[in-house]
C-alpha cells in the first residue's frame, strides 16, 4: 500500500513553480553591446501574477459495488489557486557569453480545502549560461531545482499522517529573442523545454524517483527607460510586460486500489498536465 500511494503522490504532485530559467535573457537582450574583452553585469526583478492548476492525492475507503469488503482507492484531486511570485535575477556578461542565477523565495499560496493546511508551499532557484548567436537572439542552458509541498488532501493527510514533499531538478534548453519596434520599444520572447528528474519524500516508505518534462514560455513588450548616455553608471534600464505560461507533463500516473492491509488489487493510470499562466511585470538593468 505505502509504495503504491507514494508513487501516486509523486506522479500527481505539480511542480508549480513559476519558471525562472529564462528571466536573465530579457536583461541581456536590452543591455548595450559590450566590448568582447569587457565584463558587464545585469539584474532583474520580476513579479508573476500567476493562476495555476495543481494536483493532490486523495485516498478514501470505499465499498465497491457488489462487494461487502471495503478497499482503499486513490484518486487525483484537482484544484485552482493564484498568487504573486517574486523572481530575482543576477548575472554577468562577457562578450557573447552570460552567466546568471535566479531565485524565487518560498511562496505559500492559499489553496482552500484542496491540501493539508490549506496552503501550497514552494521555492525555486536556478543557474544558467547563455550565448548570443545573433542580434537579439541567444540560446541558454539552465540547471534548476525546486521544492513543493504538501502533496495530499486533508483527509489523506489526517488518515495517514503525511504531507509529502517533492524535489525537482531540471535541465532546460532555451531560446530567447527580441525585435525592436522603435528606438526604445521592443518585442521579446522566450521558449524553453527540458526533462526533469523528481523525487518525493515518502514518510510511508523509500524515496520515489521518476522523470517528466515541462514547457515554458514568455512573450511581451520591453521598454527601455534609460539609454547609456542618460546614466553614467547604468548601461540601460528596461521595463517588461508580458504573458508567462508553463505546462508540466506527467504521464501514466499510477492510482492504485488496495485492500486495507495494503495488498494491491488494481492500478489505474491517468495523465496530468497542470497549466500555470499569468501576466508578468519586470524591471531589469545593466551596468
Amino acid at each position: 500500500m505505502f509504495n503504491g500511494i507514494g508513487r501516486a503522490m509523486f506522479h500527481a504532485s505539480k511542480y508549480v513553480r513559476c519558471s525562472l530559467a529564462l528571466a536573465a535573457s530579457i536583461s541581456a537582450a536590452h543591455a548595450s553591446e559590450a566590448e568582447p574583452s569587457s565584463v558587464s553585469f545585469f539584474a532583474g526583478q520580476k513579479f508573476w501574477f500567476a493562476n495555476f492548476e495543481a494536483n493532490a492525492i486523495d485516498v478514501q475507503t470505499v465499498i465497491p459495488p457488489g462487494s461487502a469488503t471495503p478497499v482503499l482507492r486513490t484518486s487525483l484531486a484537482r484544484y485552482h489557486t493564484s498568487d504573486t511570485h517574486s523572481i530575482t535575477t543576477l548575472g554577468a556578461r562577457m562578450g557573447a557569453f552570460s552567466v546568471f542565477g535566479s531565485v524565487m523565495p518560498t511562496v505559500k499560496s492559499v489553496a482552500g480545502s484542496g491540501l493539508v493546511g490549506g496552503t501550497l508551499s514552494r521555492a525555486e532557484r536556478d543557474l544558467g549560461v547563455s550565448y548570443a548567436i545573433g542580434s537579439g537572439l541567444s540560446v541558454s542552458f539552465i540547471w534548476r531545482t525546486g521544492k513543493v509541498s504538501p502533496l495530499v488532501t486533508p483527509a489523506t493527510g489526517a488518515a495517514l499522517n503525511i504531507r509529502g514533499e517533492q524535489t525537482v531538478t531540471g535541465y532546460l534548453l532555451g531560446v530567447s529573442g527580441s525585435a525592436p519596434l522603435d528606438d526604445r520599444l521592443a518585442l521579446y520572447g522566450n521558449l524553453g523545454y527540458g526533462p526533469l528528474r523528481s523525487k518525493s519524500t515518502e514518510v510511508l516508505g523509500p524515496l520515489t524517483r521518476n522523470k517528466g518534462s515541462y514547457t515554458l514560455g514568455e512573450f511581451g513588450l520591453a521598454y527601455r527607460l534609460l539609454e547609456p548616455s542618460e546614466a553614467r553608471w547604468l548601461s540601460s534600464v528596461s521595463l517588461q510586460l508580458g504573458y508567462r505560461i508553463q505546462i508540466v507533463a506527467y504521464d501514466d500516473i499510477e492510482l492504485p486500489t488496495l485492500r486495507l492491509d495494503g495488498t494491491p488489487l488494481s492500478v489505474e493510470r491517468t495523465n496530468a498536465r497542470p497549466l500555470t499562466q499569468g501576466m508578468a511585470l519586470g524591471l531589469s538593468a545593466s551596468f
